[in-house]
């Protein structure tokens, strides 16, 4: 589902470059030329979609304002690592943010309130039920429940940081509560389904033939398949593997660093040999395999993206006829390959939950905010050492 847009951008078959139009208004060129993929298809449309919606804000923030800032305004340093009041309290207080997780909250604010009516507010104008329908709108945009609560805490810790500074008197979304969530569970393959996917590549090749690239059917099969293993053998979310560099990986050693984690801390795993082989099929026919180089990423080097593998999971799902549900009668999702893991690992393989849940990337009980005792901080440099025990069961998975 794309994000909800008050303005659009196209191209012209008269002009090389993107076009933006805001609500009402005619289409102005952005001065940014189109580029075109291997297909024939506008490949930047991102970089037009950045310029509108900045013009966007921007119309926002230039209407006359009587007294006062209006939530727009309020929000407008927030998350920004720089700039960020509350960002900086918190680092000056020895706690921890990433830039990856003030940039999703940017990102959330930029998207799902500076767009909206409600942004042009006055603060001192504004009630709770303007924020109840906020969410209603947000709702019948088609913007999902999960995205819409994530927004709303971000707004919160705007407010309670605007209270803690002395700049705003009340906070408007006291009284509002987030959207209940259902449960999201996913289904999981079995043993003899993990075998089948992982058997060869050519079912993860894409749908389409390649013509007029550098790149080969085999290669984005292979580059393909080869991300889903990663997926299945490692349980790390896709985004981490997709910030994975060629020199994060150590063909040696056969392990795999993951630099920036949910923790903020990097973490360094043992992978199966059928991943390690992979990953040298990829590396020998990539045309990009510096250490500083994207293993997972286009002709150009661009970095690639998490929908990329969502089309090709489902390829390969349609490939190999393989239910959509699994007999439990749960969705199968590119997620469903670390709950399998997970599953088997415990179930059938019968191995340490503590060690399954540490090769995954769960967080021990004692967790990363509490000085470690001795003991404890000993087990936790023997990491890698400890988990190579896991490798064995992981491997006769697949």
């Amino acid at each position: 589902m794309r994000r909800p847009e008050k303005f659009t951008v196209i191209t012209r078959a008269d002009s090389p470059y993107w076009y933006y139009r805001l609500s009402g208004n005619k289409y102005i060129s952005t001065g940014i030329k189109v580029l075109y993929n291997s297909k024939g298809k506008p490949a930047n449309e991102n970089e037009a979609y950045e310029y509108a919606k900045k013009r966007w804000i921007e119309s926002l923030t230039s209407k006359p304002i009587p007294e006062g800032k209006t939530l727009s305004q309020f929000l407008e340093p927030f998350f920004i690592w720089d700039r960020c009041p509350h960002i900086s309290r918190i680092l000056t207080d020895k706690k921890r943010y990433t830039k990856r997780w003030a940039q999703d909250q940017r990102n959330r604010l930029d998207s799902y309130v500076l767009p909206f009516s409600i942004a042009g507010k006055q603060l001192s104008d504004l009630i709770p039920g303007d924020f109840e329908d906020w969410k209603r709108s947000l709702e019948k945009e088609g913007v999902g429940i999960r995205t819409i609560n994530l927004t709303l805490s971000a707004m919160k810790t705007a407010f309670r940081e605007g209270l803690h500074r002395g700049e705003i008197k009340q906070d408007p979304t006291q009284t509002i509560g987030r959207i209940r969530e259902e449960p999201e569970t996913f289904g999981i393959f079995s043993i003899k389904e993990l075998k089948k996917i992982f058997e060869a590549p050519e079912p993860w090749g894409p749908s389409h033939a390649i013509t007029n690239t550098i790149l080969s059917f085999k290669y984005e099969a292979q580059i393909s398949y080869t991300f889903g293993l990663f997926c299945a053998a490692t349980g790390e979310r896709p985004s981490a593997i997709l910030n994975l560099k060629w020199g994060n990986i150590d063909f040696e050693k056969e392990t795999v660093t993951f630099p920036v984690t949910k923790t903020g801390k990097s973490r360094t795993i043992p992978i199966i040999q059928k991943l390690a082989e992979a990953l040298k099929e990829v590396n020998e026919i990539s045309l990009h395999i510096k250490p500083e180089e994207y293993v997972f990423c286009y002709d150009n080097g661009d970095q690639r993206q998490y929908t990329w593998f969502k089309k090709r999971f489902l390829k390969m799902v349609e490939s190999l006829n393989l239910p959509e549900k699994d007999p439990d009668g749960r969705k199968r999702t590119p997620y469903s390959f670390k709950r399998s893991l997970i599953t088997h690992l415990i179930d059938e393989m019968e191995a340490d939950e503590v060690l399954v849940r540490e090769y995954v990337g769960h967080s021990h009980s004692y967790g990363e905010s509490r000085v470690l005792t001795p003991v404890q901080a000993k087990y936790k440099a023997r990491q890698a050492e400890r988990l190579l025990s896991i490798i064995q069961a992981i491997s006769e998975l697949f």
